[in-house]
């Protein structure tokens, strides 16, 4: 994939762990609802829960022109 977005809370797991679990060229984004979030993955971005369709846009297109 060219980007994958991953929530924080998954069955059995958290989007952190699966993170960790991808190849690390793979840009990924954390979308969340957690308020005290601590993550031990560096995701290219993280965004808060609810999010608005221009923010994912903005993620999106931050991280085209950072050619990840």
């Amino acid at each position: 994939p060219d980007l994958i977005f991953l929530d924080y809370r998954l069955y059995g797991t958290t989007g952190d762990e699966v993170a960790q679990k991808l190849a690390p060229e793979i840009p990924k984004i954390l979308i969340t609802g957690e308020i005290d979030l601590k993550c031990t993955y560096d995701f290219n971005q993280i965004l808060s829960k609810p999010s608005e369709e221009e923010d994912i846009f903005k993620a999106i297109d931050k991280i085209k022109k950072r050619g990840i």
